[in-house]
């Protein structure tokens, strides 16, 4: 079992992470005071071990990670996060028993004493049981809550994703790793992408723009809002937010900070509404858009499955079109340029209509010249900002202006057998 949702070859490594048996053959007898028994997982970050604990007796699972992730500065971080992570008492977090240092051949490593979770991860969990949507929202308040949980002592996961997600055989979750990523920051977890692939698909998935643009002291709470808005789109769609795998590490970033997802609607009409709405909104980039807490992500959840309106909003026209127009500038300043020669052409022909009624012939040809721009507008440009990412609200609003600007012409145009025309391509 990996604890990692995917491995990639690592260019720099291209063994990859130890098998199992070779970390079975590398195992030490004891970690501290626990005699360990056998393998129970591995990944980027270091490898779980299966532990007997003589007092109090009973079954633990050790997490060893690896020297390597690990300067004298934060193993000093490890070990005074150690006491808080101790404290946290919740039916969602695994429970964490000690956390300290043992010498080993390689010096002191760090390692975590946590109970030991008998189930499955959460994405074999839902896929197994064929889970319901309802029953996935379910699933998504317990984590939420003991996210919130941990937030409220002061502890930011900063690396939430499935493979950190256990469901027991009651089906209930419990969340591990608190303090494992809290004690790297942002910049370490980066590095360790460039140099160990393998834990890119896993980690980088669910991670937030600011996380993946290696923007430590923007990191809080909202970014665990993230994750789990991404948790709930693969749970939910069975899609990744952004496919990063098996492309270069700085275009993976980019997706992140810049592209947006598909909406969930677009998978399965059930999604519509409210559920994209609500993880829409814990997805967005820019994290003052996003739930200021997990709780309020929580208590949308449990007010779409109360039937109750949800307090998040789908973003706005102009939200959408501002968000577009930052990516994609130079179709934006094309779009704005014809909507505007558009818009004038029209004054100008009413009002020269008005001034000289008369003169038909003139009145004729400006109209010509209008039903050009709006075909233009209309056909032309939309088929070409067609393929930029993100340009089908462009389109439709480029799409909605020549069509109310030619419907205005229409009165005035009664008998003109080329404007009903382009009117009934435009419709």
């Amino acid at each position: 079992m990996n604890t990692d949702d995917t491995y990639s070859m690592d260019p720099i490594n291209p063994d990859g992470p130890p098998t199992a048996s070779e970390s079975l053959a590398a195992m030490p007898e004891y970690v501290g005071n626990y005699k360990l028994t056998g393998v129970v997982g591995q990944g980027g970050m270091g490898i779980v071990y299966k532990a007997k604990q003589e007092n109090p007796h009973r079954d633990v699972a050790i997490k060893v990670l690896r020297p390597e992730q690990m300067t004298e500065k934060r193993l000093q971080r490890f070990e005074q996060e150690g006491e808080l992570l101790g404290k946290l008492n919740h039916p969602a977090i695994a429970k964490v028993y000690e956390v300290g240092l043992f010498n080993s051949v390689e010096g002191k490593q760090p390692f975590i004493a946590m109970e030991l979770i008998e189930g499955q991860k959460l994405l074999d969990y839902v896929e197994s049981n064929k889970l319901t949507t309802e029953e996935k929202l379910v699933l998504l308040e317990e984590i939420g809550d003991g996210v919130a949980y941990a937030h409220q002592q002061s502890v930011v996961h900063r690396d939430l994703k499935p493979s950190n997600i256990m469901v027991t055989n009651e089906g209930h979750v419990q969340i591990l790793d608190f303090g494992v990523a809290s004690s790297l920051d942002s910049e370490n977890q980066l590095q360790t992408m460039l140099t160990d692939v393998g834990q890119l698909v896993g980690t980088l998935t669910y991670m937030s723009p600011e996380q993946a643009s290696g923007n430590s002291r923007e990191v809080d709470t909202r970014s665990d809002v993230y994750a789990l808005g991404g948790i709930a789109y693969k749970m939910l769609s069975g899609n990744y937010t952004h496919a990063v795998n098996l492309i270069p590490l700085p275009e993976a970033i980019r997706m992140i900070c810049e592209d947006v997802p598909a909406l969930l609607g677009t998978f399965s009409p059930e999604f519509k509404g409210d559920i994209e709405t609500i993880v829409g909104k814990a997805l967005e980039k820019d994290k003052e858009r996003r739930y200021k807490s997990v709780s309020m992500f929580v208590d949308d959840i449990q007010r779409h499955r109360n039937n109750e309106p949800i307090e998040a909003r789908p973003p706005s026209t102009v939200y959408v079109l501002s968000r577009f127009a930052k990516r994609n500038k130079v179709a934006v300043t094309a779009a704005c340029i014809v909507a505007m020669t558009l818009i004038l052409a029209t004054v100008f022909s009413a009002y020269k209509a008005v001034e000289a009624r008369e003169a038909t012939v003139v009145a004729e040809g400006r109209l010509e010249q209008i039903q050009q721009v709006a075909t233009t507008l209309i056909f032309d440009l939309t088929d070409r900002v067609g393929n930029l990412p993100g340009a089908t609200p462009l389109r439709e609003y480029i799409a909605m202006t020549g069509l109310e600007t030619l419907r205005s012409l229409e009165e005035e145009a009664v008998g003109n057998d080329d404007l009903a025309i382009t009117l009934a391509k435009a419709c």
